[in-house]
C-alpha cells in the first residue's frame, strides 16, 4: 500500500464517477475502492469560468454522495471541453454531436479536469482543478461515422470520450498522462499523510 496512512485505509474509499479513466486513476493506487456514481444535477450549478465551474461540480458530486456515506474518502470529478471560449456540455442530438466534432479539426480544445477528495466524517475538502489542450489534425466524415456508430457520443461531453480524444486527436498520449499523472500524485499524498483527518 506504499506506506498510506493506515487510518484511511480503515475508512471506506469511495469513487463517485463510473469514468473508466477514473477507475483506471483508482487501480493504480492499489487499494480497495467502490464506485457509488453520483446523481447529482450538473446544470444546478452555471459558472462562465470552466475551472471554477469544474471544481463546483467535483465538490457538489462528493457531497451528494456524503450525504449518504457518512463515514468515507470520497472521491469526485468532472471532466468538460472548452472550445474557442465556449463550454461544451453533451451534444442533444447526433446531428449536433457531429457538428462539434467536425469543428475540431485543425483545431486545439481545452479540456478541465476537477478532482474533489472528501472526508464526509470531518467534512474535510480538497479540490484541484487543471486544464490541458488538445490538438486535432485532420477529421474526416467516415472516421466520425466510425466512432459514432460504436459510441453514445450523446453521453459525452463535447462528444467525445477518452476514446474519441484518442481517434481524432494528435497529442493523445499527453493529454491522458498528465491528469492522470496530477491526481495520482494529489491522492497519493492524501493517502500517505492523512490530509483529510
Amino acid at each position: 500500500y506504499l506506506n498510506y496512512s493506515n487510518q484511511i485505509l480503515s475508512m471506506k474509499i469511495i469513487l463517485a464517477s463510473k469514468s473508466a479513466s477514473r477507475r483506471k486513476v483508482m487501480d493504480s493506487l492499489g487499494i480497495e475502492y467502490e464506485v457509488i456514481s453520483s446523481n447529482f444535477d450538473e446544470k444546478s450549478i452555471r459558472d462562465k469560468d470552466p475551472c471554477s465551474l469544474a471544481r463546483k461540480l467535483s465538490i457538489a458530486k462528493a457531497k451528494e454522495v456524503g450525504t449518504k456515506e457518512k463515514d468515507a474518502i470520497i472521491i469526485s470529478g468532472d471532466t468538460f471541453a472548452v472550445f474557442k471560449g465556449t463550454i461544451y456540455e453533451k451534444p442533444k442530438t447526433e446531428d449536433e454531436a457531429k457538428k462539434m466534432i467536425k469543428s475540431y479539426e485543425n483545431e486545439e480544445l481545452i479540456i478541465v479536469a476537477g478532482m474533489a477528495i472528501y472526508n464526509s466524517k470531518t467534512k474535510k475538502m480538497k479540490s484541484y482543478v487543471k486544464e490541458f489542450v488538445a490538438k486535432f489534425g485532420r477529421i474526416t466524415d467516415s472516421d466520425i461515422k466510425e466512432y459514432m456508430n460504436k459510441y453514445p457520443v450523446t453521453n459525452y461531453a463535447a462528444a467525445l470520450d477518452d476514446r474519441g480524444l484518442k481517434k481524432f486527436t494528435i497529442n493523445y498520449d499527453e493529454i491522458m498522462s498528465k491528469p492522470i499523472c496530477l491526481f495520482v500524485d494529489e491522492l497519493k499524498k492524501i493517502l500517505k499523510k492523512n490530509l483529510m483527518h
